[in-house]
């Protein structure tokens, strides 16, 4: 039996607005959700791995890793990536697995993740595999087929890499694997002429497109049989400054920017190698159509990069230390640098290596021991300091391109000072310097307190003398020697001035003996070690 449903059509008026009503919150709660999802933005993450100078010392060492990593950081940095910088000695083989083991939260959103190496690579003969040299690699001697070492033709022993204290690639591509990033990018600027690589291929050569990740770009610095080049005048590595000019041109997929990277750096290349050294053309490997930076279209030059080299005649650098420009054409130079106002100070010395070995200290109250030179220091321990400087300097943006703190070069000193070490005159240093003869006192004096050279730089001579970075080996024994600049308080002035070339062994520590800092070409230019004798 069928019921007619009688029912008013004002009711059923009601009821539809009370429904729309009571929906509406849920509707606007939806529709709010969905526009948070869509408008959360990529993650972006990039790692960057860069060593310059290797903790073991038959590493050859480089001039511009650090600066370079540094550089592509304050590019993406500027584009809303966040940046892990490893670099100097945080670029252990520890710390990179630890930081390529986070990867699996890294380029969420349809984000990117970046990654790039700077500094030494090998890959072995016969093998297909390539490895990052960390900071803390070591070096092991190269054996036959038989487990014969084996020796140069001056009996010096073959040596190579020690494969187990290096990072593979391999471990690279899988991290960048388990990331979430829908633009997954590995960047190479390895295999610099390392001389430790007698057996080796270029870095990645032997990789294959099929070991790679989906969606992936890898992009190395060189081909098979081919090296990585860097120069002073580039102020980075050939690769690096010619993949920071797409950076800074505002181009953002892999594709389109490798096109004009590789030739830009066999360009460049070829105008600078020597007949019979080896070209270097990038390579570079894609899985996926269409690779992209993310890069944001603005502020793609990031703040705080100055040119090179700086424009100031005069800076302080981040701990505190004053750097004088030093124009070229001084005792033949034919480069602009920088030359430290005073002497190292044990302030600055302690700042960095939370240790201060001099020997005038102990009764000075805290408030004077900044404006003493530090001494009771050797030449390598100075080499230390201005490797920790470069590396906290770098991580800030504030070494010029091409540039890195390090010992002065005898002729730089030489200019900074106007006297040659030949021609020290007696009356000029105790003008000058603090010596025996007129200090006063058996002991360093305050820095600044006598009049400065012509070039605005104090206590050149007398103080403490500095250790410079010309070596020749001792006539006697072989073992090499530095030279070491202006005297100290412990010499008379008349004593130095007759005996001006004066030498010193890389582990000597004595109370009349510090340094000075340059800032100045990574690269020794021809004109500063024209006088070294080997």
């Amino acid at each position: 039996m069928l019921y007619k449903l009688d029912v008013d059509a004002n009711f059923l008026k009601w009821m539809a607005i009370r429904m729309r009503s009571l929906l509406l919150p849920f509707l606007l709660l939806i529709s709010l959700s969905g526009d948070l999802i869509a408008e959360e933005s990529p993650d972006k993450y990039a790692l960057l791995v860069a060593v310059s100078d290797y903790d073991h010392p038959d590493f050859g060492d480089l001039g511009f890793p650090e600066i370079d990593a540094a550089a592509i950081g304050k590019l993406l940095k500027a584009s809303g990536y966040e940046v892990e910088l490893l670099m100097g000695s945080r670029a252990s083989q520890k710390a990179i697995r630890t930081a390529l083991a986070k990867f699996s939260e890294r380029g969420n959103n349809k984000g990117v993740v970046f990654v790039g190496i700077f500094g030494h690579g090998i890959e072995y003969s016969g093998s297909k595999r390539s490895f990052y040299c960390p900071y803390d690699a070591r070096i092991q001697q190269i054996t036959d087929a038989k487990g014969q070492k084996l020796f140069n033709d001056d009996k010096t022993p073959k040596v190579e890499p020690s494969a187990g204290s290096l990072v593979a690639i391999d471990e690279f591509l899988v991290a960048l694997r388990e990331s979430a990033a829908a633009n997954r990018v590995l960047i190479a600027d390895c295999c610099r002429d390392d001389p430790n690589r007698p057996r080796g291929r270029s870095f990645g050569s032997a990789l294959e497109i099929n070991q790679l990740p989906t969606n992936a770009a890898v992009f190395f610095a060189c081909s098979e049989n081919q090296k990585a080049y860097e120069h002073a005048e580039w102020g980075h590595g050939a690769f690096t400054k010619c993949f920071l000019e797409q950076l800074e041109s505002g181009k953002s997929l892999m594709g389109s920017m490798a096109e004009e990277v590789a030739p830009a750096v066999e360009t460049l290349v070829d105008a600078k190698r020597r007949p019979g050294d080896a070209k270097q053309t990038p390579r570079l490997l894609v899985t996926g159509a269409r690779i992209d930076l993310q890069l944001n279209a603005v502020n793609l030059k990031a703040p705080g990069m100055k040119p090179s080299p700086a424009p100031e005649s005069e800076f302080n650098n981040g701990i505190g230390m004053t750097m004088v420009l030093i124009p070229g054409n001084r005792e033949g130079l034919d480069y602009d640098y920088y030359l430290g106002k005073f002497e190292v100070t044990q302030r600055e010395y302690q700042s960095l290596t939370g240790i201060n070995p001099s020997y005038f200290h102990s009764d000075k109250p805290e408030s004077e021991r900044a404006d003493y030179p530090v001494e009771q220091v050797s030449w390598e321990e100075a080499s230390n300091f201005c490797k920790m400087l470069n590396e906290k300097e770098a991580k800030s943006g504030q070494v010029p391109a091409g540039m890195i703190y390090r010992l002065p070069w005898k002729k730089e000193w030489e200019a900074a000072s106007r006297s040659p070490a030949k021609t020290l005159n007696e009356a000029a240093l105790l003008q000058h310097g603090w010596f025996r003869d007129n200090s006063g006192q058996s002991g360093t004096a305050a820095i600044g307190l006598k009049e400065p050279s012509e070039t605005r730089i104090h206590d050149l001579f007398g103080n403490v003398a500095e250790m410079c970075m010309d070596q020749e080996p001792d006539d006697k024994t072989g073992v090499p020697l530095h030279f070491v600049a202006g005297g100290g308080w412990f010499h008379s002035a008349k004593k130095t001035s007759a005996a001006a070339e004066q030498w010193t062994r890389r582990e000597t520590k004595l109370n009349y003996q510090g340094f000075r800092l340059v800032l100045g070409p990574a690269t020794p230019p021809a004109s500063a070690e024209s006088d070294q004798k080997n």
